[in-house]
């Protein structure tokens, strides 16, 4: 599959269509996370900081119990970042039922799922992300999801970039 080109982060704003922003009823949906970090970024803080945003009302009613089962599946650190394997292959290859659920929702189930595979391959296997993970999360009965999370250089500083997706058990 090819990329599709970042220039000037066009892949991120092919991401948003795809996959963010759109109002959402309750809990279960996606969204992109955009936020302009310094060099002194934590990836894992950044993350969990993109999942307390899309869960918004629902952090403040149950807070810190959504980060019980919060767990890094995935990391690919900044030396290895131009020789990673596509996500998604990432993502199918883990051993994480979580993240290839999740995958499968995203790259099989979609509207398009071929739109949903270049999207995510285009940013986030993109030249100019130097580090990535992907949090695995769940409750254990009600939800299940995941943060990928990525660092995309942008100049002296960068971007984090993150796709937050929770989903039911019955799909959704």
């Amino acid at each position: 599959m090819g990329r599709l080109p970042l220039e000037e982060h066009d892949g991120i704003a092919y991401l948003q269509r795809v996959f963010g922003g759109g109002p959402r009823d309750g809990l279960f949906g996606t969204d992109v996370i955009v936020t302009p970090v310094s060099s002194n970024y934590r990836l894992k803080t950044l993350a969990i900081d993109a999942f307390r945003r899309y869960l918004g009302r629902y952090w403040s009613m149950y807070g810190a119990e959504f980060l019980a089962n919060w767990r890094e599946s995935v990391a690919v650190p900044p030396v290895l970042a131009l020789c990673r394997k596509p996500l998604v292959q990432l993502l199918r290859e883990c051993e994480d039922v979580n993240l290839e659920s999740s995958c499968e929702m995203l790259t099989e189930t979609w509207d398009d799922p071929l739109a949903a595979r270049q999207a995510l391959e285009g940013v986030f296997n993109g030249s100019d992300v130097d580090e990535l993970s992907v949090f695995s999360l769940d409750d254990g009965g009600i939800y299940y999801g995941m943060v990928v999370a990525a660092h995309v250089k942008t100049g002296k500083s960068g971007k984090f970039v993150g796709l937050v997706t929770v989903f039911d058990d019955q799909g959704y």
